[in-house]
């Protein structure tokens, strides 16, 4: 028996190993070139031995299994149609057939899932380079051709049953995974109606959601509300119950405290102590960092992967498309791969929520960059005519060069993929958003849109901007949020134009579920500024800074003295300095209605103070030490004050 009869149960694993290696190889060269900002960081990840080994460990356990299962199982059906229609077959295929049709078929997959979101062909070379246009057509006739040729000189007429048989099965096989996906199981009405719903959008700034659906949304919409911290983590730990102090001061990595458990969440502890059911729910899990905690302050936590996973999720999917369409599939919760649904996740959150007491949950869908899919680039005018690798926006200021800045074409404009995002993300969600009004478990909750904090897209000229970037500063793009409410007492319009402070809805929530205070407007607007406190982070690769201007915060490259690899993830534990000591460089902003003062200290002392109005820069003025410490003295009187008493304690 020839050597490839022998070995031809092989073929289908071997062509499964090879797409996956052409994809890692893919993924490597990506990263290879000069990088900045989160693809620094993953650049950096890739050559850290600590992340290699979290890396190696996840290709072997998850990936790797994938692809040879995949293999076989195409090769499968590939197989039983071919037989169908000619039986004699099944004795005749040897290794090389089976080989290169299997990973034909992982060929016409891959180009399903780039023809739904075509963006994600940036990151292929050769094709990035190519207009919508001829890259699509072109991969058709790479992938296809081959086997129709193959197909027609061995069956001659046959061959056109054989053929799209097999493209159609492929097809088919390439959609099940993003149906199953979007499968939601449905609970049954809960006995104890929802009291409150948190519905977070990371990196949703207030100007954009309303200009693009959200100004017709029910609710109370309140023009002037500003984030307590531009930071994700540190956001939700203070709206948990975390010490003001501690949690205005970090980054989006987790402290070898909070690890250890030493740090605790006061109303979380107070509402479990109560007895109340928090759950909470996210679609990129890492950003928060529950991993290994979620358990003992929640009644139930669900996210894509535990930890870090997620960041494979949500940032190198785009390089494993195979992989990346069994994501949601396969996870226990929808993930923002850029084939997840944008309403899967909260479909999901909203029916297991059901007989909680408190429903969060939070979206990181607008996260950069975004990969529009086909139906959103319809929002581009002659879309094909563009090239995958024209969408594609530029990280910082040292990827910038003379033909991106020579390319004005608008159509690239980063923020006007952020706008289509938007409004596809909103319309999406409206539907679910309007009908909690007649759900029995949601009627009566106090129900709540908000972002964690804005987005800013830095220029570098008027006509060429940076992707967007969040927690790196205090300005209005990074402080002003959008926030709606609806539920009982909540009319629909505007609310006040007072600043509202989202440490009124950590206290607003501790009143409500602790203490039976019903929510209502009065709740919000009735602190005399809002606070915002914020160990701001080193950004000289968005913009520089003044000549002889150096401001105290962190550099991103020296934030922490070391890392270890838990089993969710890769964990910063360590900070460089002391809360003490980090307490001396926070920058801190206080707004009144639409204006927002920020202060920003300087290294050898003194501040800036920056005014604005709306998202207009006003003036910049210096001022000493003694003024800067003056008016930090008061903005954090306001920040540090406690988290409300339980009662009867």
């Amino acid at each position: 028996m020839p050597l490839s009869r022998r070995l031809r149960l092989l073929a289908p694993f071997a062509a499964g190993a090879l797409v996956l290696l052409l994809s890692l190889l893919a993924l490597g060269a990506y990263y290879q070139g000069p990088s900045t900002g989160l693809s620094g960081f993953v650049a950096d990840g890739l050559h850290n031995p600590t992340a290699q080994a979290f890396a190696l460990r996840l290709l072997a356990r998850e990936v790797l299994p994938l692809y040879l299962g995949g293999g076989i199982l195409l090769w499968l059906l590939t197989l039983a149609w071919g037989v169908l229609l000619d039986r004699g077959w099944a004795h005749q295929w040897g290794f090389g057939t089976a080989f290169g049709l299997t990973l034909a078929a992982f060929g016409w997959i891959h180009l399903v899932l780039w023809w739904r979101v075509p963006t994600t062909l940036w990151v292929i070379p050769v094709v990035q380079h190519l207009p919508f246009a001829l890259g699509l057509p072109l991969l058709v006739l790479v992938i296809a051709g081959p086997v129709a040729h193959r197909a027609f000189h061995h069956w001659g007429r046959r061959a056109w049953l054989i053929v799209p048989g097999w493209l159609l099965l492929w097809t088919l096989l390439a959609q099940a995974p993003l149906v199953l996906g979007r499968r939601v199981p449905t609970d049954p009405p809960g006995h104890h109606p929802v009291q409150a719903l948190l519905v977070g959008v990371d990196a949703l700034r207030p100007d954009v959601a309303e200009s693009q659906g959200m100004a017709a949304w029910t609710g109370t919409h309140y023009p002037n509300a500003y984030t307590m911290v531009p930071a994700t983590r540190l956001f939700y730990s203070l709206l948990w119950g975390g010490d003001p102090a501690e949690y205005s001061i970090g980054n989006a990595l987790p402290s070898e405290e909070e690890l250890n458990g030493q740090l605790r969440y006061a109303l979380l502890d107070a509402y479990k102590a109560k007895g109340l059911k928090v759950r909470f729910y996210i679609d990129d899990g890492g950003t928060i960092g529950l991993a290994g905690r979620g358990s003992g302050f929640f009644d139930e936590v669900a996210m894509p992967a535990a930890g870090w996973e997620n960041f494979v999720n949500s940032n190198l999917a785009v390089h494993l498309p195979f992989y990346a369409s069994w994501m949601d599939a396969l996870r226990v919760f929808p993930s923002t791969n850029p084939w997840a649904g944008l309403d899967a996740g909260l479909r999901e959150a909203l029916e297991r929520g059901r007989g909680a007491d408190l429903v969060m949950f939070h979206t990181c869908h607008l996260h950069q960059p975004i990969f529009l899919s086909r139906s959103e680039l319809q929002d581009l005018p002659r879309w094909w005519t563009l090239k995958p690798l024209d969408l594609r926006p530029v990280a910082g200021l040292p990827l910038v060069t003379p033909s991106e800045l020579a390319n004005t074409d608008p159509r690239r404009d980063p923020l006007l993929a952020y706008r289509i995002r938007v409004r596809h993300l909103l319309a999406a969600w409206k539907p679910l958003w309007e009908g909690l009004a007649k759900d029995p478990d949601y009627a009566q909750a106090t129900r709540v849109l908000f972002s964690d904090h804005g987005e800013r897209f830095y220029h570098v000229t008027p006509e060429f901007q940076l992707q967007g970037i969040h927690g790196y500063d205090l300005d209005p793009w990074e402080l002003r949020i959008p926030f709606l409410v609806a539920g009982p007492g909540f009319p629909n319009g505007p609310g006040t134009d007072r600043a509202v402070d989202t440490l009124e809805l950590r206290d607003a929530l501790a009143e409500k579920l602790l203490g039976s205070k019903p929510i209502s407007p009065s709740s919000f607007g009735t602190r005399p500024f809002a606070a915002v406190r914020y160990h701001t982070i080193r950004a000289d690769f968005l913009r520089p800074e003044p000549e002889g201007v150096h401001y105290l915060s962190y550099d991103s490259k020296k934030i922490v003295q070391g890392a270890a690899l838990l089993p969710h993830g890769v964990w910063v534990m360590r900070y460089q300095a002391t809360l003490a000591e980090r307490q001396h460089e926070v920058s801190v902003a206080r707004a009144e209605g639409d204006h927002l003062d920020v202060y920003k200290p300087l290294e050898g002392g003194g501040a800036h103070h920056f005014s604005y109005h709306g998202y207009r820069l006003e003036g910049v003025e210096p001022i000493t030490q003694a003024d800067f410490e003056k008016v930090k003295a008061q903005i954090d009187a306001e920040y540090l004050r406690p988290v409300p008493e339980v009662p009867g304690k």
